[in-house]
């Protein structure tokens, strides 16, 4: 049985969610993208623990940034590489370009 693209859309709607690149990133997102570029030197490949990504934050932060850092890895803007004391994360090439963006985004204002 074939399927008309209507009915298609009908039957999974809902399901399947686009991901564009105007999707919306909270401010602790684009900081925890920001503190992992500039942390790895703007490299594709450094990875760090998520200790690590919370240093330079408020302590009252941690909690919330482990948790976003959760969420921008199943977004696809982070990878995660385990290690034998624990996980650690860096940009995918999403991750990386939406920081470079971000980056030159701040460069425009202070200048």
């Amino acid at each position: 049985m074939n399927w008309t693209e209507e009915e298609m859309e009908g039957k999974y709607k809902g399901m399947t969610r686009n991901v564009t690149k105007n999707e919306k990133l909270t401010e602790l997102d684009k900081a925890i993208l920001l503190t992992i570029y500039t942390r790895g030197g703007k490299s594709k490949k450094a990875h760090f623990p998520v200790e690590f990504i919370c240093r330079g934050f408020p302590s009252h932060l941690h909690g919330k940034i482990k948790n976003r850092v959760e969420k921008l890895k199943r977004k696809g803007y982070i990878f995660s590489k385990p290690h034998p004391s624990g996980m650690s994360y860096g940009l995918s090439e999403k991750g990386w370009e939406v920081a470079r963006e971000l980056e030159k985004e701040l460069e425009r204002k202070h200048l």
